[in-house]
This record gives C-alpha cells, sequence and structure tokens, in this order.
C-alpha cells in the first residue's frame, strides 16, 4: 500500500484549465483531460494510469493569441525513439512492485527472497540512471534534473516508476496544443481535442461579462476553433 501511494502521489499531477495531456501510445497520440470532480485553486487533479508508467505525456494547453506559437520541434520523433529501452526497463519495474514484490512478501514473509526483490528493484533503478546519464542530452535533461531525479528514485523507490513522465513532461511540445495536433494528430483525435478545447473555453465565457477584453478574445478564439473542424 505504501508503494502504490507514493506512486500515485508522484505521478499526479494539477493543470490549468486550458491545459490538456498528449499521450504517445505506441505510434498514435492520445487526448487526457481531467474533469471537474478535483479541483484545487483553480486547477485539476490528473494522474496518469498507473498500469503504464511507460507511456510518454507530453503537457500542452492551447492559446489565444496567435503571436505566443512557435514551430512544431522536428526532432520528436527521435526524442520518443531514445524513450524505448526506458519504457521496457519501467515495465520490468512495474511487475517487480506490483506482483514480485507483494507475491514474495506474501509466500516467503520478510526473510532472504524479499531481500532478493529489493535488491533487483534497486539494480534495475540503477540501470535506469545509468541509462538517463548516457542519454541525457538528446533526452534534454540537465546535470541538475538528473541529480534530482537520482535523488528521487534512489531515496524512494516508487519514484523511480515516473522517470519517463517526467522526462516527457520536462520537455513541453513547442507551440499551440490545436495548431500541433492538427499537423499531428488522426482527424477523429483531433475533433475529440477540439471538442475538449471548446468545453474549456464554453466554461472560462460563463465565468466573464461580455464587455470584459479576455471575454472577446476568447470568442474570437472559440470562432476560430469552430472553422477548423
Amino acid at each position: 500500500m505504501g508503494v502504490i501511494g507514493f506512486y500515485l502521489y508522484d505521478s499526479s499531477m494539477l493543470l490549468y484549465v486550458n491545459e490538456v495531456v498528449f499521450v504517445r501510445a505506441r505510434q498514435h497520440w492520445e487526448i487526457h483531460s481531467p474533469g471537474d470532480n478535483w479541483v484545487f485553486l483553480r486547477r485539476r487533479l490528473y494522474i496518469p494510469n498507473p498500469l503504464t508508467p511507460h507511456i510518454a505525456l507530453f503537457r500542452s494547453h492551447w492559446l489565444e493569441s496567435d503571436a505566443k506559437k512557435e514551430g512544431i520541434n522536428e526532432s520528436l520523433e527521435v526524442f520518443i525513439d531514445t524513450l524505448i529501452p526506458f519504457q521496457y526497463l519501467l515495465l520490468v519495474l512495474l511487475i517487480l512492485f506490483f506482483a514480485g514484490l507483494p507475491f514474495v512478501a506474501l509466500v516467503y514473509g520478510s526473510g532472504p527472497m524479499l531481500l532478493w526483490v529489493f535488491g533487483i528493484i534497486y539494480f534495475n533503478i540503477l540501470s535506469l540512471l545509468v541509462l538517463l546519464y548516457r542519454k541525457k542530452e538528446p533526452l534534454g535533461v540537465s546535470n541538475k534534473k538528473f541529480l534530482i531525479l537520482a535523488f528521487e528514485s534512489l531515496a524512494c523507490a516508487p519514484f523511480a516508476l515516473n522517470i519517463v513522465r517526467k522526462i516527457t513532461l520536462n520537455c513541453s511540445l513547442n507551440g499551440d496544443a490545436i495548431m500541433f495536433a492538427k499537423q499531428t494528430f488522426d482527424h477523429e483525435t483531433f475533433l475529440h481535442l477540439i471538442a475538449i478545447v471548446l468545453n474549456q473555453i464554453e466554461e472560462q465565457l460563463n465565468l466573464l461579462d461580455k464587455d470584459d477584453p479576455r471575454y472577446i478574445s476568447l470568442q474570437s478564439y472559440k470562432e476560430k476553433i469552430n472553422g477548423m473542424k
């Protein structure tokens, strides 16, 4: 229970109203957006699927001003390919934590077998960290960020399950989420994103006066998004 609690705590994040999470699952993209069930300081709680710590997550947001847009990251596919060995190691680590550790603890108790499992878990974590150190430049991980990830993973082993998520969330996608999705997603997924964004815009419009400059800006952006369907 402690492993699950620390893991879920480290996985959770708070998203602003104009933020969505793009998920790169195998060869296609998905969109995740938290509901309104848990709101803290006007931000929404989002907990990724705990059974898929190896999946790349990218935090993105839609913008109202074209002037804020940047170009799409052309090296994204290379970045994702670099994550593949990390993903396999994380799947092994996930099995060790949620299958191997409970099984050994229940069958053999707190004896030598349990120590062996812990040893294998930390060997796997060290392998992840060594690989991360070797690949930190193409993954955009600074020395400071690497030291933070290494300390967290060694001090609290369940935190190591989120290494891939922390790497990808640290590498934000360039540009407006809508423009990125238009160039990258399949049509059905893109329409799903449009529906989510329109709903988020409508929520914001309901909180503003019609003569508010932000209301006018949001209304204009809403019409633009509608035209992309």
